[in-house]
């Protein structure tokens, strides 16, 4: 969705307080988009494997964490333990992501939120997780980042689990925004300021009776990294402001939907089998996933965590 200015809600916190397009800015931006490496280029051909969620305390989880680090997003298939919300649970811990975080939008109405989200419209039919748009149903997911009125840059990782897979459909999709949009700051840089506006993207919450809004960049730099806030869900929407030029903006939006496109080098996507996770960078990916089918035999069922944390083993610390 692209509008003109509306909204009159909350900003979202942001960057380093630069002030949008002054020289200084325009320079932190360029400075952290030399930084930026392509995040899909050599992947890994398969999962990391290991045991069970424990061992990635050790050296499997440095090299989960290397890949992490390197491609934006790391799987590992877990070989002789079931995925449950336990096992879920002691992942997060090996993996130094902390306590997962529970976003208060989740809270409202005196609700008791558990740390772990199930994502499964079957296990979920008839609860209230059942309302929720991509927990209880098995619909599409347009790209997006998590934490939808957190601060920018706030949700560092999440962690999905899955421990039955849908008979078919459910297929996760993985943006390397960061990298799309440090190329368009290379190659168009009036368009990538556009999208560095601090009101270009409202996100607008629409569970437990929340339409709260906050407006923000799509772009900003924090703690001198770029860090993206691609999302093209129904409750997201760009809007034209008095001091950005329509002309600018809408190259920026068409480049990056052109980046996100099928074949794309920074487009991949993913499909979690029995016992395999995700976890992935919350701050450089868009995500989202294909509409999924079940069947008596596959029910699919996820388990997910949100972190304010990039994983940090022990061994690594």
């Amino acid at each position: 969705m692209h509008d003109t200015e509306t909204t009159h809600d909350t900003e979202i916190s942001y960057g380093s307080g630069t002030a949008y397009g002054s020289e200084a800015f325009t320079a932190e931006l360029t400075r952290a988009a030399a930084h930026v490496t392509p995040a899909f280029a050599d992947l890994p051909d398969r999962p990391l494997t290991v045991r069970g969620a424990s061992e990635l305390s050790g050296t499997a989880g440095d090299e989960l964490a290397r890949q992490y680090d390197a491609h934006g997003f790391a799987l590992v298939e877990f070989t002789d333990e079931r995925v449950t919300e336990d096992t879920h649970l002691l992942a997060c811990k090996a993996l130094g992501l902390g306590e997962p975080f529970v976003p208060q939008l989740y809270t409202l109405g005196n609700r008791v939120a558990p740390p772990v989200s199930v994502i499964s419209a079957s296990a979920n039919a008839g609860t209230e997780a059942g309302n929720h748009p991509s927990f209880g149903r098995s619909v599409g997911q347009e790209l997006h980042v998590d934490g939808t009125l957190q601060p920018m840059g706030m949700i560092k990782a999440t962690l999905m689990s899955c421990q039955t897979p849908a008979v078919q459909g459910g297929v996760n999709t993985f943006f390397d925004s960061v990298g799309a949009y440090a190329e368009l700051l290379r190659t168009d840089l009036p368009a990538a300021l556009a999208l560095a506006n601090p009101r270009v993207l409202v996100r607008r919450a629409n569970i437990n009776g929340s339409n709260e809004a906050k407006t923000g960049p799509v772009y900003a730099v924090i703690e001198d990294r770029l860090v993206g806030h691609y999302c093209l869900t129904d409750t997201d929407s760009f809007q034209t402001v008095e001091d950005v030029s329509p002309e600018d903006f809408a190259r920026g939006l068409a480049a990056l939907a052109e980046a996100a496109r099928p074949g794309s080098p920074y487009l991949r996507t993913v499909t979690l089998r029995e016992n395999q996770a995700v976890i992935f960078d919350n701050t450089r990916l868009s995500h989202g996933r294909t509409a999924y089918e079940d069947s008596s035999g596959n029910r699919r069922c996820l388990f997910r965590t949100l972190h304010v944390r990039h994983p940090q083993t022990e061994s690594a610390s």
